[in-house]
């Protein structure tokens, strides 16, 4: 006997645009780091709370962790330029 085809999702997965906008955040535009973090983070709460499909959990969370290293490159880099223009000022 055939089983039933399985039934979608009630939402659509963005685990992947996730992963691509941290990645490319992290490679090259720091800026679109935090964004892919977020995605990843509403990724993972929409996969726990059951409304999107648990395959594209681990995506998510690398997603996650690739977004929040891009993102705390990120801060280092803006403070410290903020430091120098700082020091750059005071010394100049």
């Amino acid at each position: 006997m055939d089983s039933p085809p399985p039934e979608p999702w009630a939402e659509t997965s963005y685990a992947s645009t996730a992963m691509i906008l941290s990645v490319v955040g992290l490679l090259s535009c720091g800026l679109i780091s935090p964004i892919g973090m977020v995605m990843a983070d509403r990724e993972l709460e929409a996969i726990a709370a059951g409304h999107r499909d648990p395959a594209n959990e681990r995506t998510a969370k690398i997603a996650k962790g690739i977004g929040a290293f891009g993102t705390t490159i990120l801060t280092f880099v803006v403070l410290s330029a903020i430091a120098l223009a700082t020091i750059g000022v005071v010394y100049a």
